[in-house]
């Protein structure tokens, strides 16, 4: 469970901060508004070994670029660089 809220809440946040981008010039509400209205569509989690570790790092890079929709890419890693899950998420941003 833990895993899976870290990855998708890191893949919400790069969609949010990713919708910025369009909307700079605006008014802080509307970039709030923006950002509070991202919605996870889809995700999938695939987990390669125990959650074992001090501190974890969590990665994304988003895949696809869409009016209404973007697909994230994440990586949760230990503090030893081990990988530790990969998800991949669809986020509705519109």
């Amino acid at each position: 469970g833990v895993v899976s809220c870290m990855i998708d809440i890191l893949g919400g946040a790069v969609a949010s901060w990713h919708q910025i981008k369009d909307i700079q010039d605006h008014p802080v509400e509307e970039q709030l508004k923006k950002m509070g209205a991202v919605r996870t569509l889809d995700m999938r989690v695939d987990y390669l070994r125990p959650g074992k570790g001090k501190e974890f790092t969590v990665t994304g890079s988003v895949l696809r670029d869409g009016k209404k929709v973007l697909v994230i890419r994440m990586e949760l890693k230990n503090e030893e660089q081990s990988l530790i899950a990969t998800g991949t998420g669809t986020f509705l941003v519109a």
